[in-house]
């Protein structure tokens, strides 16, 4: 502060304008009349011997805090002051959050210092809300904050590396900002602030009081509305700082009130009495589902068009077999949504806002799904997915949803990758017929594509066989808009590929293709694509069985009981309840219960029967070890099944590996004992390769 006083003192401008105040008549006058009250001259000597830094830091700085997440969330001055001017209520309570948050401070000794720790940690969430935005177009939520190893795992496929020094350089300069800020008003004497602190904690009390207050009225009133099934309006209608709150308060998982034993038996009675009798005619035929990643119609951007059809495959098939849209709750990511609602039947919407199922309860629970249905029909289920087995910890959640195998990246060989590093999707065909193949009878194979995910903002050369004609577009979203298409139109020929190789094997199969959810293109998050909707996703059912065209709209979790249906089977819980309740009134509400029962309540539905965890195994072919021997120091282990991702142990120390290729594996200057040499797959995901995904004999 001494700094800046000298500053003031030294400025030719300032002195100026100091004498003028001083010579002026009226503030002559106003100064003598305050010199004669009492009270003025008892407040001008507590301003001379209190510091009132802290308080005026505490107060206007939660403001900035406040306009500078807005700022980033928004992206422009304009959108911040209109959101300001208009919603004075909801402003108010996100500045309370922040005064109740950053009042923190006032419980250290080093005030400042602990002020300034807090503000840095609500700007990086604040930062980090509008990564979330610009790499999966959903902010911030509580759980979020457990995925930073999967976020930091596609971050790079979203920002390239000019941006990347963009971000932290920005980074920095905030921490700078904030730095030298502290610097220059920071006080090593407290102890003349006690007239300043009490007032802060009068004002702490009467924020800490008045921001719930405020927030029940205003939820009372309707002028505040959670809109959980889309985050993105949430969070600008309702502001970061309440919108991320009101999901850490979600989080807090409650009985539903009436969760009741009664009820549980009584929509189980109802169930049981008008669900279709089992009557063994069920289709006996293979069943394939495949997850297709960031999947849409490009031809539903209005006013574009392009020297092909970026789909020509899947556009086929949707017009000849059944097909539809289905509603997902999830945007731009989060597609471990999406999967959890395919395979099991259940809605995630029944969860925590922002909860990821695979993150909290499939990690240590078992669940029904549709593998344990078909499993019941003899078919063998295996899951293909041309990337990591640790994403979202599949490796784990595969073993509670009942898979018998599991085909990661990690098993595969000789795959190809997109400009931005993505492996592409014609890998899956060999990898699906392997599952298929593995077993003399039927099976499900569930299969999640890649290829297509964002980020889309490539600009280099590639080969393009996909280009945009017309329309009203600029470069860069032309750019992003064509990279995409070209990527989805070799997805569209993977589909191609294993329909004419599912028709050649000649073997009775269902095979469905769904969306996880919409990709976050600029032609589709802008203002003028209003008129698609974000959370609408196409899917199609193709057979070789003879089934009839049944077109309609679903949600996304009865895609599965869909398929079920198709075969005729009726078994399962969850399926039972989309059969017989959907056209209900209280049919949402009647799910919601049933789910909590048979995941985090009494279970009283299935009573004594409990679903056990499988021990899937990783890729169909085991690794294998057939010779080991010494060559000029090299240890050479020769057997079958080898990826770059198999890693010779001794005991259980890992060395660097070299493929030569699927049979042979080789160390440089071993010097180990050659009777404890084993293989292990181990997983690809960074700061995870030290885990073991499956072993040799």
């Amino acid at each position: 502060m001494n700094r800046i006083k000298n500053w003031l003192l030294k400025n030719n401008h300032i002195r100026k304008l100091n004498e003028a105040i001083s010579k002026n008549n009226y503030i002559r006058k106003l100064n003598e009349v305050i010199s004669r009250n009492r009270f003025a001259t008892w407040i001008k000597k507590q301003l001379e011997k209190n510091n009132y830094s802290m308080l005026v830091l505490w107060l206007v700085g939660s403001f900035a805090i406040f306009f500078l997440i807005e700022l980033m969330q928004r992206g422009n001055f304009k959108d911040v002051l209109d959101f300001i001017n208009n919603n004075s209520t909801i402003v108010g309570i996100n500045i309370g959050i922040i005064l109740i948050i950053t009042a923190i401070s006032y419980l250290f000794k080093k005030k400042y210092f602990a002020y300034s720790i807090i503000t840095i940690i609500l700007l990086i969430m604040g930062f980090a809300n509008k990564a979330m935005l610009n790499m999966k177009g959903e902010p911030l939520t509580y759980y979020d904050m457990f995925l930073l190893k999967e976020g930091i795992a596609v971050a790079s496929k979203y920002i390239g590396m000019k941006q990347l020094i963009l971000y932290v350089l920005m980074g920095l300069i905030g921490l700078t900002i904030v730095g030298f800020i502290m610097t220059l008003i920071w006080r090593k004497d407290v102890a003349k602030n006690r007239l300043s602190n009490s007032i802060a904690w009068v004002l702490i009390v009467i924020v800490t009081i008045t921001t719930p207050i405020s927030i029940s009225n205003s939820r009372k009133n309707e002028t505040i509305s959670d809109i959980f099934w889309d985050l993105v309006l949430n969070y600008k209608s309702n502001g970061f700082s309440y919108s991320f709150l009101e999901t850490v308060e979600k989080s807090k998982r409650s009985k539903p009130e009436n969760y009741t034993k009664e009820n549980i038996n009584d929509i189980k009675d109802t169930i049981e009495m008008n669900k279709a009798e089992d009557n063994n005619d069920y289709i006996n035929a293979n069943v394939i589902m495949v997850q297709l990643e960031s999947f849409f119609d490009p031809l539903k951007i209005e006013g574009i068009t392009y020297n092909m059809d970026p789909i020509p495959t899947f556009r086929e098939i949707s017009n000849n077999y059944t097909s539809g849209e289905a509603h997902v709750y999830t945007f731009g990511g989060g597609t471990v949504k999406s999967e959890f609602e395919f395979l099991t039947g259940m809605a995630v919407k029944n969860f925590s806002t922002g909860e990821v199922p695979y993150n909290t309860i499939l990690r240590k629970q078992p669940v029904e799904s549709i593998p344990r249905i078909l499993k019941e029909y003899g078919l063998t289920s295996h899951v293909v997915h041309n990337y990591e087995a640790t994403f979202y910890a599949r490796d784990e959640v595969y073993k509670n949803i009942g898979f018998d195998t599991f085909t990661p990246i990690e098993s595969m060989t000789n795959y190809d990758t997109t400009p931005i590093g993505w492996p592409k999707d014609n890998i899956l065909g060999k990898y699906i017929d392997e599952a298929m193949d593995s077993t003399e009878g039927n099976d499900f194979v569930y299969v999640v594509t890649v290829q297509d995910h964002g980020g889309y903002d490539y600009g280099e050369e590639y080969e393009k066989t996909i280009t945009v004609d017309e329309g009203d577009i600029d470069d860069w979203d032309k750019k992003q808009l064509e990279y995409y298409c070209n990527q989805l139109y070799e997805t569209d020929q993977f589909i191609k590929s294993l329909i004419e190789n599912l028709e050649n094997r000649g073997e009775p199969v269902i095979l469905s293709l769904v969306s996880d959810h919409l990709p976050t293109l600029n032609v589709i998050t802008n203002e003028n694509a209003s008129y698609i909707d974000k959370y609408k996703v196409d899917y199609v059912i193709w057979d070789n069985i003879g089934l009839e065209k049944n077109d309609e709209n679903i949600e996304s979790y009865q895609l599965s009981t869909k398929i079920l249906n198709s075969l005729n089977i009726t078994e399962g819980i969850i399926p039972n309840i989309h059969n017989t309740l959907k056209n209900e009134d209280d049919y949402d509400e009647k799910l919601a219960l049933i789910q909590y029962d048979m995941l985090f309540g009494k279970n009283y539905y299935m009573g004594n029967e409990k679903l056990e965890k499988i021990e899937t195994s990783i890729g169909v072919k085991n690794v294998c070890i057939d010779q080991t021997y010494i060559e000029n120091g090299a240890l050479v282990v020769k057997g079958e099944n080898f990826t770059e991702f198999s890693k010779i142990y001794v005991g259980k120390k890992a060395y660097d590996t070299q493929l030569i290729d699927g049979t042979e594996l080789r160390v440089d200057n071993f010097t180990g004992d050659l009777d404890k040499v084993s293989v292990n797959q181990v997983a690809r995901q960074a700061g995870r390769s030290n885990k073991i995904l499956a072993g040799s004999n």
